[in-house]
């Protein structure tokens, strides 16, 4: 597959019906997604997943398609097109939002934009995926790199929160971040100090009296320094 008809053309053929054109465009895509092997292709399909998005936002299996297999084949503005469509007319169904927060950070390591995103998807949740998709704003949250952005974020999450254990994960991870805050502004002056050198250790704070200790991270990973000098959280990934 590698021609797509213009989207004029696609409801023409289909009588002027656009949802019936949006999904003889969804099942022409779930049928060739199971061969389409090659770059071109997966441009053709990309745009024939679009034009259905466009057609018939709601379409189930369109953003499901999206989300698996094209936000993975280097269609990934095209997935998340797909996705934002899902997400604005189903507003009943959390999962878009939820595809959607997860290539956010994934692909354009948008942590701010995916914890928007999943709160988002939280108030369409119910029970434990309501839960966990909190938890997972609050991750998120605590990865955005300008850290008074982190905390304004996750303090408006704590206050909304009325779940108690989502409530203390989230005064965790502020507590955190906070502590982050205060190793970076002495990494700060330890630079001002060290000029042209770079700092490669937390014990090195310690020495020149900028803190008394290494604090203790409430969620037990601990603190490190990444490759630019800066102090980070640690974790089973690299340094954040």
């Amino acid at each position: 597959m590698r021609i797509a008809l213009p989207l004029p053309i696609e409801v023409m053929l289909m009588g002027g019906d656009r949802y019936f054109a949006a999904n003889v465009a969804t099942f022409r895509a779930t049928t060739l997604s199971y061969t389409v092997r090659d770059p071109e292709s997966y441009e053709a399909l990309a745009t024939v997943q679009k034009h259905a998005a466009i057609l018939n936002p709601g379409n189930e299996d369109n953003y499901y398609l999206a989300a698996g297999i094209l936000a993975w084949e280097g269609q990934h503005e095209a997935a998340q097109f797909v996705l934002e469509q899902a997400t604005a007319f189903r507003t009943w169904d959390e999962l878009p939002a939820f595809f959607l927060a997860h290539n956010l950070q994934f692909f354009n390591q948008d942590y701010q934009g995916a914890a928007a995103v999943a709160l988002l998807a939280s108030k369409r949740a119910k029970g434990e995926n309501q839960l966990a998709l909190k938890a997972l704003a609050a991750r998120w949250s605590e990865k955005v790199g300008d850290v008074s952005v982190s905390l304004q974020m996750l303090r408006a999450m704590h206050r909304a929160e009325w779940h108690p254990g989502v409530k203390a994960l989230m005064a965790a991870r502020i507590a955190r971040v906070e502590q982050l805050d205060v190793l970076r502004k002495a990494a700060q002056r330890w630079q001002t100090l060290h000029t042209g050198q770079t700092l490669s250790s937390l014990d090195q704070l310690i020495q020149e009296k900028l803190i008394v200790s290494i604090p203790v991270d409430p969620l037990g990973y601990g603190y490190t320094v990444n490759g630019e000098g800066m102090p980070a959280f640690m974790t089973r990934e690299k340094p954040q």
